[in-house]
């Protein structure tokens, strides 16, 4: 009896702890994919600090050798006021979970 009640523990234990090893790896990738969402946007920002601004269209890519599992997509489109609204997703490839920000930028002069 002592035995199937240790089983029936073990199991259990187990159950757990595969479940929060699943856990800690999605909240890996979620810490992932928002440090290279802020870094793509610091460089999209950077750009449009550049270049007086930046134009309409859509843009996309991966990133580098070390998180090449990411990809990223942007979209600048019109606001007013003359800005640019700069939407950027971030996701892991094989994902459906992504990250999204949103900013203003000046229009291309």
């Amino acid at each position: 009896m002592a035995v199937v009640i240790f089983a029936v523990g073990i199991v259990a234990v187990s159950r757990a702890y595969m479940t929060s090893v699943g856990a800690l790896g999605i909240g890996r990738d979620s810490v992932q994919a928002l440090c290279l969402l802020k870094q793509k946007m610091s460089e999209l920002e950077f750009s449009a600090l550049e270049a007086d601004g930046l134009a309409t269209g859509v843009s996309s890519g991966t990133f580098d050798a070390d998180n090449a599992a990411y990809e990223w997509a942007s979209e600048v489109r019109p606001a007013a006021y003359k800005l640019n609204e700069l939407g950027l997703d971030v996701r892991k490839t094989w994902s459906q979970r992504h990250y999204t920000l949103a900013t203003y930028v000046d229009e291309k002069k």
